[in-house]
């Protein structure tokens, strides 16, 4: 029997990883915006990773998203060092959903706008401070502006 732990995960556990039970819903909605080879390609990511691995993602993401809200609730700003680096950590689990060849910051600035465009992606986050759909939104445009003009600068 294979050790649970490297089991891959399955279409099954896709689903599953969507609690309001949605998946197909959203995937139809993903694949009208982004296109099936894109949504494909992410989905294939994501069956690639032992579910051990989807699950420390999962448990990262409450992480960070309780260290942003704490970071709120403080009255950090977004452009803050111990918020951008929450952000950046933010990022780095983001993008483990991603083929590295996709432009990277241009989807994860349009990520932080529809966190707060989108009423169940604003509902997700601000449950957990309200309005912290549009703080990370914000940090998050100050993430990508640093990293663009980093990169300028290293030309």
């Amino acid at each position: 029997m294979k050790d649970e732990k490297q089991a891959k995960v399955t279409d099954e556990d896709l689903i599953k990883s969507f609690d309001d039970g949605k998946y197909e819903e959203y995937k139809k909605e993903a694949q009208e915006k982004w296109g099936s080879d894109t949504i494909q390609r992410s989905e294939n990511i994501v069956k690639n990773m032992s579910k051990e691995k989807l699950e420390k993602i999962k448990a990262e993401g409450e992480e960070i998203n309780r260290a942003l809200a704490r970071n709120m609730e403080e009255g950090k700003s977004v452009d803050s060092s111990e918020v951008q680096a929450i952000v950046d950590r933010h990022f780095n689990h983001i993008i483990q959903f991603y083929d590295p060849t996709w432009p990277l910051l241009k989807i994860y600035r349009g990520l932080g706008k529809m966190y707060v465009e989108d009423d169940r992606f604003a509902a997700n986050y601000n449950k957990y401070y309200p309005g912290l759909a549009q703080f990370m939104c914000d940090a998050m445009e100050v993430y990508c502006d640093r990293k663009k003009d980093e990169g300028e600068k290293r030309k």
